[in-house]
């Protein structure tokens, strides 16, 4: 049967039972449909009410009968509100499908990864989740909506968000603005012209920063005096985690400390950092020396106490080779002596 509605829109017919009632909620700015049904009664649909066609129970009678409520008590929601059903008794029962787009199917593969900012403690503000879901394939979706709840602090989720600039090819976005180091509730749900699809079962991810670097490895070091005091020339090993933004040292002199000074910046260092000379320090002595990395979640855990002492140089050795000539003249007698080149570039006179 060819039947439209009111603003021509094309709707299917299909065969009904006798005891339907009538559930209608129009996409269409169109109060009513008609229709002839096999037996060529013709047919109305009418509003509950006037002034919304949305959650309308209605009932379909021969036209010019007037309108009676139906007061079956069914919901929208049972039939999704997307279904016209008909209860026209023994006079060709018919019941009409007016969503001719179905709703999506719910998303599957949901997950996330809950962040937290630099430096923020439990409650405060920079944390964000990280959602992901699977492609669908469905290219009748047209954005994606998801709520959350704060279980500490919430006992019903917030309204539905859109998902900005989503569409059917959209597979993950990032929720920002949370509370860092807390729990979350997320729900997700596709649309497209037919409506909203259901919403996923909820997941649960908490706003954590990411793990703290680990101990660096392989630190060494070789302790120099100079002219202006004792140096320690650090060296460790690359970790290859490129989430480290800087390292830190913490320094202590056995002889006159009994605890280790604060720890120091190493300034401008990051992922890339694999030394450091410390400057400042006395000549001749001893002194104790621990490093660790940083990152958003932190301070990774310390090295083992790494002991260097600030020496200087070794004494040249002595020279080789040396010979001379010694001669006179009316001036007096000298000597002119020389020996090995030592090769030896910290010499700095004999």
């Amino acid at each position: 049967m060819d039947v439209k509605d009111k603003n021509g829109r094309r709707i299917v017919l299909n065969e009904g039972t006798e005891d339907e009632r009538v559930v209608y909620k129009s996409p269409l700015a169109a109060p009513f449909v008609s229709f002839t049904d096999d037996k060529g009664t013709k047919f109305a649909v009418f509003p509950k009410s006037s002034t919304g066609y949305s959650n309308t129970i209605i009932k379909a009678v021969p036209k010019g009968r007037g309108a009676r409520e139906d007061s079956g008590g069914w919901h929208d929601n049972h039939y999704n509100g997307k279904i016209l059903q008909v209860n026209c008794r023994n006079k060709g029962c018919v019941w009409v499908d007016t969503a001719t787009v179905p709703a999506p199917a719910r998303p599957s593969g949901l997950s996330g990864v809950g962040r937290s900012g630099s430096g923020s403690g439990r409650g405060g503000s920079g944390g964000s989740i990280v959602l992901s879901w699977s492609d669908p394939g469905d290219s009748s979706i047209t954005g994606y909506q998801y709520k959350i709840r704060h279980p500490a602090t919430q006992r019903l989720y917030g309204s539905w968000m859109n998902i900005s600039g989503s569409g059917a090819s959209t597979t993950g976005h990032t929720i920002t603005g949370l509370a860092s180091r807390n729990r979350y509730n997320v729900k997700l749900r596709a649309l497209n012209a037919g409506g909203a699809g259901p919403e996923t079962v909820v997941f649960s991810v908490w706003t954590n920063p990411p793990a703290v670097p680990a101990a660096p490895s392989g630190l060494s070091g070789a302790g120099s005096s100079g002219s202006g005091g004792g140096s320690i020339v650090l060296s460790w090993s690359d970790p290859g985690d490129s989430s480290i933004t800087g390292y830190q040292y913490k320094i202590r002199h056995p002889a006159t400390q009994r605890l280790y000074g604060s720890w120091m910046n190493i300034s401008g260092s990051g992922a890339s950092t694999t030394g450091h000379t410390i400057t400042g320090l006395a000549s001749r002595n001893r002194y104790n020396v621990k490093l660790r990395a940083l990152n958003a979640g932190g301070a990774g855990p310390e090295t083992v106490v790494f002991s260097v002492w600030t020496n200087p140089p070794a004494v040249p050795a002595a020279p080789s080779g040396l010979s001379g000539a010694g001669s006179s003249g009316s001036g007096g007698g000298s000597i002119v002596l020389s020996w090995s080149d030592p090769g030896d570039s910290s010499i700095t006179g004999y």
